[in-house]
């Protein structure tokens, strides 16, 4: 018999737990062949209600800046579209294929193939697409600058377009992750609390 430790180690999220707790646990097979458990972070169900209700009022602060599609700005930085089809329940047949075991693969040939660039905002307003992403039209080294997107279909000019510049994006993904570890540590329930709840473990 071969050496079986740590060869059923998985982690698992528990929802539905006593005293209304949620739990993270890894769980593995000892040199000893024994079952080990361990609790890696818990939390009562109302704390994290609050935590989310304050990670709520903490994300418009960090949102990415919405700035206003510009033909001047557009024009100096030579920025062109790239547009993506709108996928309806109807249009999205089209793009998936049969792969093996009866699984459903995206075309990625066919979707590109619906995609159109073009050089004019004009041509935005008359689009029946909605999302763009924005790209420099240098030819050695075009560089994807954001994205943009049609604020109302009723839009004449350009303040009903807008766009969030990668870099912003990338900051907010980046705050967006530490304000939540941050909230969960701070309502998580301490491990030197664990001995109060008898499915709260450490491995022995």
């Amino acid at each position: 018999m071969g050496d079986t430790a740590g060869k059923s180690e998985h982690i698992t999220l528990n929802l539905l737990t006593q005293s209304d707790i949620m739990d993270v646990h890894r769980t593995w097979i000892d040199e000893k062949k024994e079952r080990q458990e361990q609790t890696l972070f818990a939390i009562k169900s109302s704390d994290l209600l609050s935590g989310l209700m304050e990670a709520s009022n903490a994300l418009p602060q960090i949102f990415p800046r919405l700035r206003l599609l510009r033909p001047v700005w557009l024009h100096r930085h030579s920025v062109v579209f790239q547009s993506v089809p709108n996928l309806d329940s109807h249009s999205t047949e089209e793009f998936w294929s049969t792969g093996s075991k009866r699984t459903a693969v995206i075309n990625i040939q066919r979707l590109s193939n619906r995609m159109t660039v073009t050089e004019s905002i004009q041509d935005l307003y008359r689009s029946t697409e909605s999302f763009w992403y924005l790209w420099t039209a240098g030819r050695l080294n075009p560089r994807l600058l954001g994205i943009a997107f049609k604020s109302s279909e009723s839009a004449a000019t350009s303040q009903f377009i807008h766009w969030i510049a990668i870099r912003d994006l990338e900051t907010f993904i980046q705050s967006a992750q530490v304000l939540f570890i941050d909230l969960l540590r701070k309502y998580e329930i301490p491990k030197d609390e664990y001995h109060k709840y008898s499915f709260l473990t450490h491995p022995s």
